[in-house]
């Protein structure tokens, strides 16, 4: 056959294959495969998984809808994602959950805004997820946007409306949601500790933090709402990950917060707090990246331990 150009339509032709997670067990892959609908201007995607020592594929989900953010339960009976399907309301983006060996996924979540981020606790019983929260009143009938911050729009997000990213704990069998952070601040990347106790996150929780480039790895109880920074102030950490014995917190950041090329570096502190430990300044690379594109978004995650705690 011979070569041409490409054209439009081909673009429709392509599949589009990302966020690979591996099983508890190490056996099997959950992947997500989006693909362009010509007809409908829309994006359809479904989650798929594959033995990781290879073989054939099964689709687990329809591929009618959106389907993306594959996570294994910790016993690897389920997994759960997020999904723009609706049952007869306007929710998009909430977590959905399905048994491995198939069947019909089941709605967990209901809240008002979309899930942006998610993780199960250690004993698969609750899972922690971000979403936003409207800090203020709103008038529902009203078109006028009144601009009182700094920080009113974002390229991808457009307009905030005064909502602002909140963690929140969901029961992993009933959907029972309970919201864990307040305030008009942005929290996000939360990672459980081992012991299920505490649930680490980023954010900048200080006076006027929209005109500040650093920020903070804060921990905050599960079963309490006081918090504590656990970084001393001193750059901008994002993205934490326990060890696996609950000592020492993992991030990525840099204390070059005014550098206009600023190479994003591992950090690691005690997980009681202190000052960040840079455990890669030889390395002359930046360890934290990510791409987004038209059709696909790569983004970038946190540090992974290895069994032993290095």
């Amino acid at each position: 056959m011979g070569s041409r150009p490409i054209d439009i339509d081909d673009l429709f032709q392509i599949c589009l294959v990302g966020d690979p997670q591996i099983s508890p067990d190490g056996e099997h892959v959950a992947y997500v495969v989006t693909e362009l609908d010509k007809k409908e201007n829309a994006y359809k995607a479904a989650i798929w998984i594959v033995p990781l020592a290879g073989g054939e594929p099964r689709r687990l989900t329809s591929g009618k809808h959106r389907d993306g953010q594959p996570r294994w339960s910790p016993d690897g009976t389920r997994l759960a994602f997020t999904s723009d399907r609706k049952l007869g309301d306007d929710l998009k983006g909430q977590i959905w959950t399905i048994d491995v060996r198939g069947g019909e996924p089941t709605r967990l979540t209901s809240l008002d805004e979309g899930i942006e981020e998610y993780c199960w606790s250690p004993d698969g019983q609750t899972i922690a997820a971000v979403s936003k929260v409207r800090i203020g009143k709103h008038d529902p009938i009203s078109d006028v946007r009144v601009i009182r911050t700094i920080r009113f729009r974002y390229d991808g997000e457009g307009y905030l409306d005064d909502k602002y990213r909140q963690i929140f704990t969901i029961n992993a069998t009933t959907g029972e949601t309970r919201q864990l952070t307040n305030g008009a601040f942005e929290h996000q990347h939360p990672a459980w500790s081992p012991t299920g106790h505490e649930i680490v996150f980023d954010s900048n929780r200080e006076p006027n933090w929209e005109l500040s480039p650093y920020r903070d790895i804060y921990a905050i109880r599960v079963r309490g709402t006081s918090i504590r920074r656990v970084t001393d102030g001193s750059g901008d950490w994002t993205s934490p990950s326990w060890s696996p014995d609950g000592t020492t917190i993992a991030f990525y950041g840099t204390r070059r917060v005014m550098s206009d090329s600023a190479r994003h570096e591992l950090f690691t502190v005690p997980a009681a707090g202190g000052a960040p430990d840079s455990m890669t300044d030889h390395i002359d690379r930046n360890l934290r990246d990510g791409a987004t594109a038209d059709l696909a978004s790569f983004p970038g995650r946190p540090p992974l331990w290895d069994t032993s705690g290095n």
